[in-house]
């Protein structure tokens, strides 16, 4: 488990912690021992999902992530945005301090979470992280397919839940809404807190002011159909059957210089993604090699002035590209690996879907589009490790594609 000021969660520049990374991509950061990650999480989902050791989470969209706890150094409670991992770390205890550290609705919200959060009882050496939901206001009402709703949008995604059921009840009267998903514990200094995947938000106290989810996923054991089994396990056999290196390629990815990252192989799949498509395993490592060359003329290169810094830099690259040149078959071997992963994640996912009880949308200037969740988070506690299932393609088309209005919009 990773200390509380090395734990790096998912953030806007896409950079994401050692053991919370897509399915499909582990390879790039673990090499051979993400390979057998990803394919055991596959075959734990399939066989052992409600009633093993693996646990499934459902990401949600909340916008912010937050934090709250208390301080050990001093005993003072504490909320707190991802800046709680700055070498400065802004840990806001007071209303002065949000309006030091933050402004807009962002200190606002702060100030909801700072007011609340104290009575929900977070024991002593615990920290929570979660998605923010909403706070006082944002909650709305909505008629959507002749169904009535109260509904929470803070980020892409529109959660919904009937306007007259007790939880729907509970949302509307609530200041504030949380969805807990990870906990940090430890004694001394934050900085030597540790973190596990999951909150036990039964050991809470509640509190009307407060409505708050854990992330587990709710439905329990997933029976797969033997359709669904067996095409799920033939790629689990293809996946173990794919010949390649990868700890080659994860120690190639490693050799990229920090001013060069965006020419690492997730950095490539993101943009084929945000075009709308995934890479072809039968020509993906030869169109990511034009890239790493496109890469570091467009956005290394062209940085540097000189004649010999340009020099220097081309020399980088054509270093980087003559050892992933020989590597070659290992790296067809990864892509190959890829689209394996991503076909049985999609299949896991359509599953899940089926049997995901919340209700989610995308707001589109013409009403609303059904959608299903951010993604799942398949969880094994033995090992301390988890890893995403999210389709990426779906997804990514509504975080940018103009089509769809965003909680920060309205």
């Amino acid at each position: 488990m990773k200390k509380f000021n090395d734990f790096i969660v998912e953030a806007a520049d896409s950079k994401v912690n050692l053991h919370l990374t897509h399915v499909d991509e582990d390879i790039f950061e673990r090499g051979n021992k993400g390979a057998d990650a990803a394919i055991k999480s596959l075959e734990d989902v399939l066989h052992n999902l409600g009633k093993g050791t693996t646990k499934l989470t459902v990401k949600w969209d909340g916008a912010p992530a937050i934090f709250a706890g208390k301080d050990p150094a001093d005993g003072k409670f504490f909320v707190g945005t991802k800046a709680v991992f700055n070498k400065n770390a802004k840990l806001n205890k007071t209303k002065d301090d949000i309006k030091a550290n933050h402004q807009g609705d962002l200190a606002k919200k702060l100030m909801y979470a700072l007011e609340h959060f104290p009575k929900i009882g977070i024991p002593d050496g615990t920290v929570l992280q979660g998605d923010l939901m909403f706070t006082k206001g944002d909650q709305k009402y909505e008629t959507i397919d002749g169904k009535r709703w109260i509904t929470a949008h803070p980020n892409t995604i529109v959660y919904a839940w009937e306007s007259e059921s007790d939880v729907g009840k509970k949302i509307r009267k609530a200041d504030i809404g949380v969805v807990w998903h990870t906990t940090y514990k430890g004694k001394g200094d934050l900085s030597t807190y540790r973190a596990s995947f999951g909150v036990d938000v039964f050991r809470l106290k509640q509190n009307s002011a407060v409505w708050m989810d854990d992330a587990y996923f709710k439905a329990g054991h997933v029976a797969f159909t033997e359709q669904e089994g067996t095409y799920i396990e033939g790629i689990i056999r293809a996946a173990k059957s794919t010949k390649g290196d990868f700890n080659s390629i994860a120690k190639l990815m490693s050799t990229l210089p920090s001013g060069a990252v965006g020419a690492g192989v997730k950095t490539f799949v993101n943009s084929k993604i945000r075009n709308g498509e995934l890479p072809n395993p039968s020509t993906a490592a030869k169109e990511y090699l034009d890239y790493v060359e496109k890469y570091f003329e467009d956005k290394v290169v062209s940085k540097v002035k000189t004649d010999a810094a340009k020099e220097q830099k081309r020399t980088m690259m054509k270093q980087f590209i003559q050892t992933a040149t020989n590597n070659f078959r290992d790296l067809v071997a990864a892509f190959e690996f890829v689209d394996l992963m991503t076909k049985g994640k999609v299949a896991v996912i359509k599953k899940l879907e089926k049997i995901n009880s919340q209700k989610s949308f995308v707001r589109t200037k013409d009403g609303f589009k059904v959608t299903g969740a951010e993604g799942y988070v398949a969880i094994n506690p033995t090992e301390g490790e988890a890893v995403k299932f999210v389709d990426r393609i779906a997804f990514s088309h509504f975080n940018f594609s103009d089509k769809y209005i965003k909680g920060w919009q309205k």
